[in-house]
This record gives C-alpha cells, sequence and structure tokens, in this order.
C-alpha cells in the first residue's frame, strides 16, 4: 500500500520525536497497549512525512519570490499538498460507487433485463 520509511542507521539516534511522550500520547489515544516496534516505526514514519512537508513548504517559500523564511502558509499549502490527493481519491471512490448502484438500477429497468430476469428467453 505505502512505502515505509526506513531511515539509514545514522538517522536512528536523530528521530526529534521523543520516544517516551510519544508513547504515552499514544496510550492516551485509546484503550490498546502500544508496542514499542509500532511506537518506534510510527515515529519514524512522522519524521519522514515531516521530512517531505517541510521539504514541500521549503520549495512554496523559495518560489515566493526567494523568501528565506518557512511561513506557516507555506506549511500549511504543503500539507494541503500532501493529503490532498488521498481525499480526492475517497471521494472519487465514494462516486464511483454510487454511480455503480444507479448503473445497477438503471440496467435491471431495461427490457433485455427484464426478460431474463422473469426466466423468458
Amino acid at each position: 500500500m505505502f512505502d515505509i520509511y526506513m531511515p539509514d542507521s545514522d538517522e536512528k539516534d536523530t528521530n526529534p520525536i521523543r520516544e517516551s511522550p510519544f508513547k504515552k500520547f499514544l496510550r492516551e489515544q485509546n484503550d490498546k497497549n502500544v508496542g514499542d516496534d509500532a511506537a518506534n516505526l510510527l515515529r519514524t514514519q512522522l519524521k519522514g512525512v515531516s521530512e517531505m512537508i517541510w521539504a514541500r513548504a521549503t520549495e512554496l517559500a523559495e518560489e515566493e519570490n526567494g523568501m528565506s523564511t518557512v511561513k506557516k502558509r507555506h506549511v500549511s499549502d504543503a500539507y494541503d499538498e500532501f493529503v490532498k490527493p488521498q481525499s480526492i481519491l475517497m471521494d472519487a471512490a465514494d462516486d464511483l460507487e454510487e454511480w455503480s448502484e444507479d448503473l445497477k438500477e438503471q440496467a435491471e429497468e431495461t427490457p433485455l433485463y427484464r426478460r431474463y430476469d422473469n426466466g423468458e428467453k
């Protein structure tokens, strides 16, 4: 489904998301236990996502008249670009499901379908 971002061995010690507060945060989200491997992988994944969003925000700032400071709007726009394809795909999937049902209903109303559905040949 998604490629898993795995850091180089040198990167493992540079994760800005501290392990203990993060695990506490996860425990507070629901009643599930937090596996160390799961929490560490999620920390790594979040770092990778943050790097992608930050890189794009940096590009947006540079495109805006060569700004040297990344502003809140750049991060917000970069995040929106990051999640937008997913929301578009989900909306399209919902639309396709609805259209599929509509098409089946229309097909069932055709004379040919009614004839064969009633056992006629």
